[in-house]
């Protein structure tokens, strides 16, 4: 029996209007006031990049492109990064907001599964740095509660939002266009295909013109796509499938944090389809394919929330399963992977120490510690880089320490090579070659030049005279 029709929100004055209130702006303010001053990562400062100049084709950011995230952060009156961290600390309202109402119609504790979203590790971290998940995740979420409704209801209106709502979180994160595909067919039925392809239509062709102009054409984008995609399946190292499947359930562990407590009172799932096509076929994908980050399971993590909190548990343990969720995204971090190599090393080459050491910092890299420590990492490195920068004249090879791209944002005037690159020409006039890695280059004549804190890179001048010269997988010859 279709679920009948509720209204959006409680009834005015309400309590249950008042809680809502109070979870979406208590999850606002959590985004808002914990912003990082730097860049997360290295996609991070790629979408920064974008916002400043977009072109896929070029890397601003990697196609495929993002193209929702940067037209909002360009909307934003302030500076590019600040801009998406507000992006996604915005995105954080709908996703929780929609997690409630298809709660609320499914017949569950709809502020339970708002609260494990908004308190949730996962949601939070992406909540607050440079990312395309948030926004992807938030019109994931839409989507489904679109599903829901176009399912629950004839004619082709239902169908057309759903298909506007896909569409549109297609802009966030093209990859959604392919996830949420059975899901939102599914749920329009055949005879409504049309008005869902109608409605998918609309905001698709719009990104995709925006991205096919500013890579000097359709063709050209796609190209760019299949290129990353090929490029990231190529690139993989050895016992890919050992590790793909213990980073997933790492994700996924951080993922269902706090709503695992309340598995055990489930006894079913409610609206098993919708539920089973909105999950399985990411998961399929993360399993099988490709998975990178805990953002990945982002656009299907509301699903766990929504399920538990449809089941009848005690209602000490909903609380508990909230602050636990909380709690992990305040776990320290037992390891400062700027400042020690030890979980980049191989498991063989660990005592059983450093392993347990550093499977606690992964299961910490969502903790708002683990961003602060990349704060401090991004801040450090440009206080002791910036006074070795001479324009046009300094190069920053980066081999296993500080992203290259970091350091290309935060040092103008440096260019800046990383660890795959395998030749460089000099110039007549030399370089200062400034290395960021753990050991001492093989080559002579660096000097390490290291802060109170423990941050250093090894510096040597580079003449024509010096030349060839081999730095790791780099070699130095004559540019003419």
């Amino acid at each position: 029996m279709p679920t009948p029709p509720l209204s959006l929100l409680p009834p005015s004055g309400t309590a249950a209007r008042r809680h809502l209130a109070a979870l979406l702006l208590l999850t606002l303010l959590s985004r808002v006031l914990l912003l990082p001053e730097t860049p997360f990562d290295v996609d991070a400062v790629l979408l920064t990049r974008g916002v400043i100049d977009f072109d896929p084709t070029a890397m601003r950011p990697h196609p495929p492109g993002y193209p929702g995230v940067i037209f909002l952060a360009r909307s934003l009156p302030v500076a590019p990064g600040t801009a998406l961290r507000l992006v996604s600390a915005l995105a954080s309202v709908p996703l929780v907001f929609a997690t409630w109402a298809v709660t609320r119609r499914l017949g569950g504790d709809a502020l339970l599964a708002g609260a494990l979203v908004a308190a949730n590790p996962v949601a939070w971290l992406y909540g607050i740095t440079e990312n395309a998940y948030g926004l992807g995740a938030a019109g994931a979420m839409v989507t489904v509660w679109a599903a829901l409704g176009a399912r629950d209801r004839a004619g082709s209106a239902a169908a057309l939002v759903l298909g506007l709502a896909w569409g549109l979180t297609g802009a966030a994160r093209p990859s959604l266009l392919l996830f949420m595909a059975p899901l939102t067919l599914w749920a329009a039925r055949p005879r409504r295909w049309p008005a869902l392809a109608l409605g998918l239509a609309g905001p698709t062709a719009l990104w995709l013109a925006w991205c096919a102009s500013v890579s000097g054409g359709l063709q050209v984008y796609l190209d760019a796509v299949a290129t990353q995609f090929s490029w990231i399946r190529e690139g993989q190292p050895a016992h890919w499938r050992l590790h793909q499947t213990h980073h997933l359930m790492v994700y996924l562990a951080q993922a269902v944090a706090g709503a695992a407590l309340l598995l055990p009172w489930v006894r079913g799932v409610p609206r098993w389809r919708l539920v089973g096509l909105w999950v399985l076929v990411p998961f399929g994908f993360h399993l099988l394919v490709y998975v990178a980050k805990p953002g990945y399971v982002l656009s299907y993590l509301p699903a766990v929330a929504i399920v538990v909190a449809c089941a009848a548990a005690p209602q000490a343990l909903r609380v508990a399963a909230v602050l636990v969720s909380a709690g992990m995204f305040l776990l320290p971090t037992p390891i400062n992977i700027e400042l020690d190599p030890t979980p980049k090393r191989p498991y063989a080459e660990k005592t059983p120490e450093q392993v347990l050491r550093s499977e606690l910092s992964f299961l910490a890299m969502t903790s708002l510690g683990r961003t602060r420590l990349q704060d401090e990492a991004n801040l450090a490195y440009t206080r002791l880089l910036h006074p070795l920068i001479e324009a046009g004249h300094t190069v920053i090879l980066w081999q296993d320490r500080w992203d290259a791209a970091l350091a290309d944002h935060h040092l103008p005037g440096a260019e800046v090579l990383d660890s795959r690159t395998p030749r460089y020409g000099v110039p007549v006039q030399g370089i200062r070659l400034v290395v960021l890695g753990w050991a001492e280059p093989e080559a002579p004549g660096f000097t390490l030049k290291r802060d109170e804190a423990g941050y250093g890179a090894w510096v040597r001048e580079v003449s024509v005279d010096d030349l060839p010269l081999k730095v790791g997988h780099l070699e130095l010859v004559p540019a003419y």
